[in-house]
C-alpha cells in the first residue's frame, strides 16, 4: 500500500502538469524557482522544505519520513540536495537506469522531494514507474 503512494502522490504531482505545453511547463518551473528564491525562511532540513517549500500537512510530512528512512541511501542524496540544490552527477544513486538529475529532467517542474520519491517508486514498483515513464515520457 505504501509503494503504491508514493507512486500515486508523484502521479498526482504530474498528471496534471504532464499535459501542460512547454510553455506552460517553463512557467511553473520559472515561478517555482521565483518562490524559492524570493522565502526569507532557511531551509535546513527535510522538514523545513516540507513545510515552508511544498506546505504539505504533518500526515504528509511523517509519511515521506518514513518512506525515506526506508531507504538511507535516497534519503541521505536528497539531504544533500537540500543543501546545495543541485543533483549528485559524481556517483549518483542509479534506480533501474535513472538518476535523481534524470528524473529531474523527465519532469522539470516537480519538486526535488517529488523527484526523490520516485526514485523510491522505481526501487519498490518498478514495473509501475517505468510504465509512467514511458507512457507519458517517451524518447524522441
Amino acid at each position: 500500500m505504501k509503494k503504491m503512494l508514493a507512486f500515486a502522490i508523484f502521479a498526482l504531482i504530474l498528471l496534471p502538469l504532464s499535459s501542460c505545453s512547454k510553455d506552460a511547463q517553463k512557467e511553473a518551473e520559472n515561478e517555482a524557482k521565483t518562490e524559492i528564491e524570493s522565502t526569507d525562511k532557511n531551509i535546513d532540513n527535510l522538514t523545513d522544505y516540507m513545510e515552508k517549500e511544498v506546505k504539505v500537512t504533518s500526515e504528509m510530512l511523517k509519511y515521506y519520513e518514513d518512506s525515506l528512512k526506508n531507504h538511507p541511501d535516497i534519503r541521505a542524496e536528497f539531504e544533500k540536495w537540500l543543501t546545495t540544490r543541485e543533483y549528485e552527477t559524481e556517483n549518483p544513486i542509479r534506480v533501474e537506469g535513472y538518476t535523481a538529475k534524470d528524473i529531474s529532467e523527465l519532469a522539470p517542474f516537480e519538486p526535488g522531494i517529488g523527484v526523490y520519491t520516485f526514485m523510491i517508486s522505481l526501487r519498490e514498483e518498478p514495473e509501475y514507474a517505468l510504465a509512467y515513464i514511458k507512457k507519458n515520457y517517451p524518447k524522441e
